[in-house]
């Protein structure tokens, strides 16, 4: 491959959040200097192509911007990675942001020596107003087998996940799952992936907004239609009551950070 790492951000009306993205990644580049930034947006109307069109003016490094209007975000994820050079895919979203960026190069030095076929790192979400940490999405390792740890509520965080290459060329996000494809990616590479195979970084390499594609009930409640579609009623009840139990277990211990 021609880089070692490619980064994708979809962009739709992002120019609130998007400069702090674009911070992060420049960052990132002054220790990994061979890196792809490609940039795929769905139309937006606001700030957002303005701040892109001065990026791409100004990075030293290879920046690639695309357009894509009608198919969604999991469409133009699949887009974007046909145009991906890099041993390894990274899917940072517009309001995402990478924490610390030796570290980061640090776990792709990882990647470099050990070959991994995914990484899966621990992110935070912070409030937009105040920025404080308001929940916490550790990534690790799980003790039951995997089909008795899906269905109990674990989930790799998309957000934190590094792919090598080669998983997208047998597997991509399903469009017709346009609230859970994450989740149903996810779950082909926990089942199809040896466990020796994911390294499980016991850290945060990303933080981000609270809000998204399925932070509202109306789009929870798509979420869980979607599910019903490659698993039992039984065990989606399970699996989102669970999924709550350890979210609300996550946010009660971030109130007690200062």
């Amino acid at each position: 491959m021609k880089y070692r790492l490619t980064i994708i951000t979809p962009t739709l009306n992002a120019g609130s959040t998007i400069l702090s993205t674009l911070h992060s990644i420049k960052s990132l580049s002054i220790l990994c200097k061979d890196l792809q930034h490609i940039l795929i947006d769905g139309g937006s109307t606001d700030m957002t192509l303005n701040y892109i069109e001065d990026y791409v003016i100004n990075a030293e490094y290879d920046v690639l911007l695309l357009h894509q209007k009608t198919h969604g975000v999991y469409a133009a994820m699949n887009q974007a990675i046909d145009h991906a050079l890099g041993e390894y895919i990274h899917i940072l979203n517009a309001d995402d942001v990478l924490l610390d960026p030796y570290l980061y190069n640090s776990v792709l030095e990882y990647c470099s020596a050990n070959s991994p076929k995914v990484v899966s790192s621990g992110v935070i979400y912070r409030n937009e107003t105040d920025q404080r940490i308001s929940r916490i999405w550790p990534s690790f390792r799980p003790t039951d087998p995997i089909e008795k740890a899906l269905m109990n509520g674990f989930q790799l965080p998309h957000p934190g996940l590094i792919v090598h290459y080669s998983i997208y060329t047998s597997r991509r996000y399903n469009i017709e799952y346009p609230y859970s494809s994450d989740l149903d990616f996810i779950r082909h590479i926990l089942n199809a992936i040896p466990p020796d195979q994911i390294y499980y970084v016991p850290v945060f390499l990303v933080s981000m907004n609270p809000s998204g594609l399925s932070s509202t009930t109306r789009a929870r409640l798509k979420l869980f239609i979607e599910m019903l579609s490659s698993v039992s009623i039984s065990q989606a009840i399970n699996y989102i009551v669970r999924r709550y139990y350890i979210r609300v277990l996550s946010i009660l211990y971030c109130t007690t950070i200062p």
